[in-house]
């Protein structure tokens, strides 16, 4: 269990020019973790319920102002899995829902929004799934797939942003085990939506969203001693 304290201040200005007053928030959280006996696979439960207070929601682009929204509340629940299916092969899997929701109604010459409703950038679900496996010459592939759910693009939710799902591939090397010489190096090559969709990732209005991140290959060198 825990519980913890947050402020947050700001030098961004409201669209009357005021700066506002410093985001406050405060968490609880509880948690459990089960490996069951004999077994090689670890279980994790997570719920929490999160409230920020004096929130500030961006409303223009240029010049940047922002729009007090007030107080918003979070609650949520996270499980994740990880297991070895077998010496060579691995899996971790993890999912998340929150509620995200405006504590107070919202009129301003920007915003609009009742109670309740969701604020912007703010998916519902969250998935992963990530297997590995280890083949001979101290080679791992893997594998993997992400997915955000639904958002949307403005205060009073009438603009939905729809979900998505991309998937990763990654290559592992141990470079020791190929040459003496090359001892305590590895080389990794990951690459990121690794079928180069396109989508929009989220919204912040209905004239202003974010594509979502092409395909990129990255290669990294490791050395230890």
């Amino acid at each position: 269990m825990s519980y913890s304290e947050a402020f947050n201040p700001t030098i961004d200005t409201r669209v009357d020019g005021a700066v506002p007053q410093p985001e406050q928030s405060d968490q609880y959280e509880i948690g459990l973790k089960y490996e069951p006996p004999g077994t090689n696979v670890l279980f994790t439960l997570a719920l929490y319920e999160l409230t920020q207070n004096n929130v500030q929601q961006r409303t223009t682009v240029s010049p940047i102002t922002y729009e007090d929204v007030g107080n918003i509340q979070a609650k949520g629940v996270e499980f994740t899995a990880k297991a070895d299916l077998s010496d060579t092969l691995h899996v971790i899997a993890g999912c998340s829902y929150n509620d995200i929701e405006y504590q107070g109604n919202i009129n301003t010459a920007t915003l609009t929004a009742r109670a309740g409703n969701t604020p912007v950038r703010s998916p519902n679900q969250l998935a992963s799934l990530w297997v590995t496996s280890d083949v001979p010459k101290s080679v791992s592939a893997g594998l993997g797939a992400r997915y955000v759910g639904k958002s949307y693009a403005d205060a009073a939710n009438d603009l939905e942003v729809p979900d998505y799902a991309v998937a990763d591939a990654m290559v592992s090397v141990d470079l020791g085990a190929w040459a003496h010489k090359l001892e305590g190096m590895s080389l990794r090559v990951n690459a990121n939506n690794l079928f180069d969709k396109q989508y929009v990732a989220s919204c912040f209005a209905e004239n202003y969203c974010y594509f979502g991140e092409q395909r990129n290959v990255t290669a990294t060198v490791d050395y230890r001693f």
